[in-house]
């Protein structure tokens, strides 16, 4: 089983644009921006991102769609190296991709320009062969000889890493002070260890690791994680191993590795504290609030409906799921809570979104289980063969 890499991407696209659709359905985390609103962002320091992708929107009437697309690469380029992502990351130092529909306009710019040019109109309609496949591997081998050379990088500035599980993680960051004051500036080509927000986690060899220390993914880790996944969905694992495993390769639920937090204490008024067991959200996206989704795990033996005389309904550890999810989603988004969302997660989301993750699907009836799923709208019910499914077909080449 061949399978494509998960990706981070920033798109800058047109409102008829096809790249954000296309290069999402084939496995990446899209950011979606128009041309007008693509530096101010990068300037806010809020995205994270593997590549940027800029894609030339065919408009007969301005006809300079392919000079639009050069120029602002140019700009992006040109960037001040204060300009970073939360990770430390620069943002003039990250591959660009240009999309642009004609394969002589493709060669011609990537010849003068030196960036990563891709034509998504190459081939007539009779004799259609996709090219939005290749146009990813090209970028994500492009992010990854990127992120390889920025980790070497700050293996020159003393930071310690770790590998395992296909990962690259981050352990120790380098001590700045020495007996003669501070050591030099954590700065590298691509690095910027003074915009890097994460530089104060610390984690020791024998902690468990999540999404936030990977520093950079080797190629076949993610094909390794689907093997694992399947083991722990076919042998019925417990709900901790499910979180374990769902917080540590975010890619299988949909997310990018910076939206996923575990086990989040929120704290009603007049009750006990609660603890979700995900919450997914947008990472340090306080600035333009976006939807969060509330994840509730159950037993993966649980059955999801069971027979009412001649009717069908969910069984009692669904209803129970079902009613956690509303509670912890209700909480994050009643007003009064507010403050003490936005100092756990950074900002107040504008919706709440709510996943109950219970059994197998399999073992049940289709037609009988959406036909239950229909009155209860307002929490999606999967199973746990389901979202494995759902990953392999995303992923896979």
């Amino acid at each position: 089983m061949s399978l494509r890499r998960p990706l981070d991407l920033f798109v800058v696209s047109g409102p008829h644009g096809e790249a954000s659709a296309r290069l999402q359905l084939l496995g990446a985390m899209v950011n979606a921006v128009s041309y007008d609103r693509a530096l101010s962002l990068m300037k806010l320091g809020l995205r994270v991102a593997d590549a940027v992708v800029i894609e030339d929107v065919h408009n007969i009437l301005a006809g300079d769609g392919p000079i639009r697309v050069a120029n602002l690469a140019r700009t992006i380029y040109a960037l001040p190296d204060w300009v970073c992502m939360p990770t430390g990351a620069r943002w003039n130092s990250i591959p660009i991709i240009l999309i642009v529909d004609d394969p002589n306009v493709a060669h011609a710019m990537e010849a003068d320009l030196g960036f990563i040019t891709c034509a998504s109109g190459s081939v007539t309609y009779w004799r259609y062969i996709d090219p939005w496949p290749a146009i990813y591997q090209r970028i994500g081998d492009a992010a990854y000889r990127n992120a390889l050379q920025r980790l070497e990088e700050m293996q020159t500035i003393g930071y310690r890493f770790q590998m395992r599980d296909g990962r690259w993680l981050r352990l120790v960051p380098p001590m700045r002070k020495r007996r003669s004051g501070f050591g030099t500036e954590l700065e590298t080509a691509l690095y910027n260890g003074n915009a890097d927000l994460l530089l104060k986690r610390r984690r020791a060899p024998d902690d468990d690791w999540n999404a936030r220390d990977v520093v950079l993914l080797e190629p076949g880790a993610n094909e390794r994680d689907l093997y694992l996944y399947e083991h722990l969905v076919r042998h019925g694992s417990g709900e901790k191993e499910m979180q374990r495993f769902y917080s540590q390769r975010t890619f299988v639920l949909g997310c990018g590795a910076y939206e996923v937090r575990t086990h989040p204490a929120l704290r009603p008024a007049g009750t006990n504290t609660i603890y979700p067991d995900l919450v997914q959200r947008s990472f340090n996206d306080a600035l333009v609030p976006k939807p969060a989704r509330v994840i509730e795990l159950k037993r993966l033996d649980a059955k999801i409906i069971v027979k009412n005389g001649l009717d069908h309904q969910f069984s009692h550890d669904v209803d129970k799921g079902i009613m956690q999810t509303h509670r912890y989603g209700d909480f994050l988004s009643e007003e009064k809570y507010i403050p003490q969302v936005e100092a756990t997660f950074g900002e107040s989301p504008n919706r709440i979104e709510k996943l109950l993750i219970v059994g197998r699907a399999s073992k049940h009836d289709r037609d009988r289980l959406d036909y239950v799923r229909r009155w209860q709208p307002y929490v999606e019910v999967r199973g746990y063969d389901e979202m494995y499914e759902e990953a392999v077909s995303r992923f896979a080449s």
